[in-house]
């Protein structure tokens, strides 16, 4: 079979970078990056396709609100454990469900890779190219659903002068946020916030930048409140790499597993429709919305860009 390596110039299509302007740092990430893969062959895709029908079968593929807290509750503590124990660095943050696999989403294709942390790997370099794009020159940057605080981590060594919020609904990310704080002596503050339950809160400046990376997916429909405390909070900037199931063709079969996996895990939906509405509105501007054709396992995440008009 026909090994590739994902290259620098494959991340400035994605992410939409100009030919020849990807940092350097990211350039040497990606060239560390065992990123060697091949096309899926018949018996691959069979194996795929049968692992990802038992899944969204399987009993566990739906928690209730209560559930799913108690989980990312117990998840956030293991990495605050680790913290603790092992001290800071992206390995002692890094969430627990990336467990590896061989399959990846790539490419509007299904790729194979001995390894098995390429879907994370990759991840990690998306990130930064999402952080540099768009959070330059950010003085103060808050992410909404932050987890186990690797995002602000990441932030923290990127921009050292900006002041890092970390809003989550769990009390194990505050306290993961705060430790960073204090073991980095940097300005890094934890907050709880449920984003599906927003009360009377006020923790973000204007002019902020505001992120959300794999947390809006959690909200499926119910994303009205924390898009208008959104907006109220008045920042210069949105962005938001999350599932954009308008972006999935049902004639594409990894698409439309894709969709399958998604609804069954209730995760967000018609949340671009709604923006679009916004814009209608002329309460918000959409700077950008794409899909970069760089997935997980069972979906992809797109990009969101947008700002309010105040």
């Amino acid at each position: 079979m026909t090994e590739q390596k994902v290259t620098t110039k494959d991340f400035e299509k994605m992410f939409r970078f100009e030919n020849g302007t990807l940092p350097e740092f990211i350039c040497r990430e990606l060239e560390t990056t065992a990123s060697a893969h091949h096309l899926a062959d018949a018996q691959e895709l069979a194996e795929y396709v049968l692992d990802f029908l038992r899944r969204i079968d399987h009993k566990t593929i739906t928690r209730t609100k209560a559930e799913n807290l108690a989980a990312f509750e117990t998840g956030w503590t293991e990495n605050y454990n680790k913290l603790l124990r092992d001290g800071v660095s992206l390995n002692s943050l890094k969430p627990g469900y990336f467990r590896g696999n061989k399959f990846l989403r790539y490419n509007n294709q299904l790729i194979v890779s001995n390894n098995l942390q390429l879907e994370f790997d990759l991840f990690t370099i998306a990130r930064y190219c999402i952080f540099y794009k768009y959070l330059n020159n950010s003085d103060t940057i808050c992410e909404l659903g932050c987890g186990s605080c690797q995002n602000i981590l990441m932030l923290s060594e990127m921009f050292k002068d900006a002041a890092l919020i970390a809003a989550d609904w769990t009390c194990a990310a505050k306290k993961i946020a705060d430790h960073l704080g204090t073991s980095l002596k940097r300005n890094i503050s934890g907050h709880v916030l449920d984003m599906m339950d927003i009360r009377d809160v006020n923790f973000i400046p204007p002019g902020s930048a505001i992120i959300t990376i794999h947390a809006f997916e959690q909200l499926g429909t119910n994303f009205a409140g924390i898009l208008d405390f959104m907006i109220k909070s008045r920042p210069r900037i949105v962005v938001q790499y999350e599932p954009v199931l308008e972006y999935y063709s049902e004639s594409n079969l990894y698409d439309f597993l894709a969709l399958k996996y998604c609804r069954k895990r209730n995760y967000l939906e018609n949340y671009l429709a709604a923006l679009k509405q916004l814009e209608q509105q002329g309460k918000i501007e959409i700077i950008s919305t794409y899909r970069p054709f760089l997935g997980g396992v069972l979906h992809e995440s797109s990009l969101i860009v947008w700002r309010p008009l105040y």
